[in-house]
Order: structure tokens, then sequence, then C-alpha cells
């Protein structure tokens, strides 16, 4: 496969486009076995997971939020990334690599390692992204050497030690004296590699892996790894301010809010505050597209830390709808500034759900409404047991949130285990009327030889800006 990550995918397809292996693997062979286009890190570790899988060898895809990608000097990794912020509270970028905001990848398991590595579970990325001995490659890395970090294994340990365990250091700059920036001082330090899961085998239940690949803290959380001695040299240096922020999930086109708490430990007096929200509009990498929008508000922090601020932040569905938040994520940076210094920091990466598709089943010669969903985060089962041969007519629509007209609208449909069972997703029409979708498929009567088995119906819909899935259970 190739690999694209950002628009646009012309000669191909789109990567949220594939559903699964046998769609890469038919198009492969019946095209005479022509590199198929395009993908990204979830169809790279999918493709692989069925490879491995189907040669025998035990694999699992797992997922990696906040994945570190190091750029070596001179070949060799510090496991060293750092972000920017200048001491107004804005986000600068990153230095020495960049934090992918998520990242797939396989491990495998091998008994028998010939060159003296480690047996057991072994990283391995099929996604190209550094040069190693020459190809685009990494890995089979074990992760027994990734976790105590011997990095004289091979293969490629320490690039997988800095995807999920390098120092994240967000430091502050000085940008005011000329056109340089000047480094101020360490905010804190936090690591590389939030959280990672894969799913138990044959469930959709998540199975934690973050501590299979980085040892634990003392401290609960992984974010913190600041020594003692820095701590108590904060306490030294004036007051220390706790920073907490909270984002729910929202639809694509609702307000986002983002509510701030905050809280002195060792004011000895009141103190003012400014409450700075730097919300960025960022790629895969955490490289700046566009500033969105900078806010401020004025905070006092009273002497007894029991009471704590609490200020909103709410950025309004028009200040977004014109992004393709496709290819891209908004960051929402919130520090505290004090004397036009840094006091405390976070960020967080809004979770922006696409709208939902909403399906409806029929059975086509009667009429009757089987099912109706009209949520993307819902699964819904239908059991068609109690219906002699039926053909079903599933009609979904799409209504269009955004403040610009989408381009390149398709709908596809995927059944996973059968084939043929639809109308091509290419000969769906679709009508456009104040920016509505509308389409349907036919699946064809169902035989007695498919009875018992359960079959998946993915509807998707792409475009040049935004993309979303329903899904369907039908128990056979």
């Amino acid at each position: 496969m190739w690999g694209r990550w950002q628009s646009p995918y012309s000669g191909g397809k789109e990567p949220t486009y594939w559903s699964g292996t046998n769609q890469i693997v038919q198009q492969y062979v019946t095209t005479g076995f022509q590199t198929v286009k395009y993908a990204q890190c979830w169809v790279f570790g999918g493709v692989l997971n069925s490879m491995m899988r189907t040669i025998g060898i035990p694999s699992r895809q797992l997922f990696t939020f906040g994945s570190g990608h190091e750029s070596p000097e001179g070949g060799v990794y510090h496991h060293y990334i750092e972000q920017k912020y200048d001491t107004n509270g804005r986000y600068l970028g990153m230095a020495h690599g960049s934090v992918w905001n998520f990242h797939s990848w396989n491990d495998i398991w091998l008994n028998s390692r010939k060159d003296n590595a480690p047996n057991g579970w072994q990283a391995l990325d099929g996604t190209p992204q550094e040069l190693s001995e020459g190809s685009y490659q990494m890995g089979p890395g074990a992760l027994s050497a990734i976790i105590s970090r011997q990095e004289t294994y091979p293969y490629d340990i320490p690039f997988v030690v800095s995807e999920v365990d390098a120092t994240l250091a967000q430091n502050e700059y000085n940008c005011s004296i000329s056109s340089r920036c000047f480094f101020v001082r360490n905010i804190r330090n936090t690591t590389t590699g939030d959280l990672i899961v894969t799913s138990l085998n044959g469930t959709s239940t998540e199975q934690d892996l973050t501590w299979d690949y980085k040892p634990k803290r003392n401290d609960s959380s992984i974010r913190n790894i600041e020594s003692i001695s820095i701590q108590k040299r904060r306490m030294m240096e004036g007051p220390v301010i706790n920073l907490g922020i909270n984002m729910p999930e929202v639809v694509y086109g609702d307000h986002i809010s983002c509510v701030a708490k905050v809280i002195c430990l060792n004011c000895k007096h009141d103190l003012e505050t400014d409450l700075v929200l730097d919300i960025v509009n960022v790629n895969h990498k955490g490289e700046i597209i566009r500033r969105l929008k900078t806010m401020k508000s004025s905070v006092r922090l009273l002497k007894n830390k029991e009471f704590a601020a609490v200020e909103e932040f709410v950025l309004s569905a028009d200040d977004y709808k014109s992004l393709d938040l496709k290819d891209s994520s908004l960051t929402f940076h919130m520090s505290v500034v004090h004397y036009e210094s840094i006091k405390s920091l976070e960020s967080m990466t809004a979770t922006i759900l696409p709208p939902a598709i909403s399906l409806i089943v029929h059975e086509k010669k009667t009429g009757v409404k089987l099912l109706k969903i009209g949520s993307q985060k819902n699964v819904k089962e239908l059991t068609l047991n109690k219906i002699n041969k039926p053909s079903l007519e599933v009609m979904f629509s799409f209504d269009n949130p955004m403040s610009l007209a989408l381009k390149d609208v398709k709908f596809q449909v995927n059944t996973g285990m059968l084939k043929n069972t639809f109308d091509s997703a290419e000969k769906v029409k679709y009508e456009n009327g104040s920016e509505k979708f509308v389409a349907k498929f036919h699946l064809l009567d169902i035989n007695e030889n498919m009875r018992g088995k359960k079959l998946s119906v993915i509807v998707s819909m792409t475009s040049h800006a935004i993309h979303s899935q329903s899904y369907i259970d039908l128990v056979l």
C-alpha cells in the first residue's frame, strides 16, 4: 500500500474508505498487483495484522495516543521532544521531533529468534516513517527490551522508546526582545505514550498495554515525571498553581466548552493572574496549520487553597466550521500567566465526533420499518430470523453541519462477509438539497445458507472536509 497523510488523495481512495483487508487484497490482485492507494497507520496495521495471522504468527494491532516521533541527532536518540510556549501562554510549536495524536502498529509473538534478542511480544510497524538499515521499516523489537531500554538489541528499540516514553519538555521562551526567541525556563516535563491499547481477541473490549511498554512511575499519573527536587525548587521560586481543564466530547457543529479549575497551593496572599487559552489547528504531527483563537480572562486566586477559581471558555461552532478536520485537529493550550511568566500549563485535543448518518432499514416487499438509528456512537443489532427470506432496503441520509458546501461527496456500503449483495457504492445516486444527501441500497434475498451468521453493515460518507460512519449488525 501507498501511504498518504493529507488530501488530495488523487489516483486512489482515502484511507477512511477501507473497511477491511479483503477489499485491499482484492484490489491488489484484480489490478495486476498494482500498489493500492492510500493508507494511514491504522490501515497499515490492520493489513499487517491479517497477514501475520494468515501465516500463523500471533499478532495484535495496538493504538497509541500521544505517540512520540523523535528526530535523531546523527542517528542518536536522546528520548527528548520539546513543546515551546512564549511568556504570554501562546503555543509556538515543537522541536527535536513531534508528537502524533494517534498512531497504530502491531505486536507479534516470536518464540525462537536467532539473533539473541528476547522472545515474546515484538513491536512491528508497517507504516513507513524512518529509514532503518536503508529501508522504511521498524521492528521486530522485543517489548522486554523496550521497557528496560536495552537499546543495543535489534531492531529499532531506541525509536520505539521515544514513541512511548520520551521526555516531553514544555519550555517557556521570551520572544519579545527581538525576532528570535530565547529560552527562559522549563515549565514541566511529561512523557510520550499517554495510552496504549489493543482489543481483546474476538471482542471490542479494550486491553491496556501501556505498562507493557514503559515502566510505571511512582506517581499514579504518567503525565508527571518531575523529581521531588524540582518540585521543591518550584515551591521556593514562588506560587505553585495547579490547573485542571475539562472538555466534554462534542458532535461536529456544536459549541466547544473548555472549563478551567485553578488553585494556588502556597499563596500567602490573594494573587491576580491571567488565564490564557490558545487554540490551534494542528496536523497529525502537532505542527501548527492555523492559530484559531486566543482568549484571556483575569482570575483572582485566593490565598486559602481550599477555594478554586473556575472559568469557562467557549469556542463557537462558527469559529471552526470552515476547517478541514478530516486531516487535522484542534488543540487547546491553557496556561496561568503571572507577571509575564507561565505558572501552570495544560493542553488537550478536542474530541469532535462526526455528525451521524441516519439509517432506516425496511423490509423491501412489505415496506415494514425494522430499525432506525441516528447516532454514530450506537451499534444496533437487528435479528432477522423471524423473517422468511427477507430482502432489505437501507436508506440513509446525511445533513451537512459545516458552513461551507461539501465537495466530492460519496457514500460507501460495506458488509464484510457477503459479496455483491448491494448496489455498488459508486453507482449510488445522492441528491443535494440544502446540503442534505440521501441514498439507499438493497441487500439481495437472504437464503438459508446464510442463517445464523452476523452481517455487519457499515455505511460511510466521505467528502473533501469531513467523513462519518454508521453501523448495523444483522443477525441472519
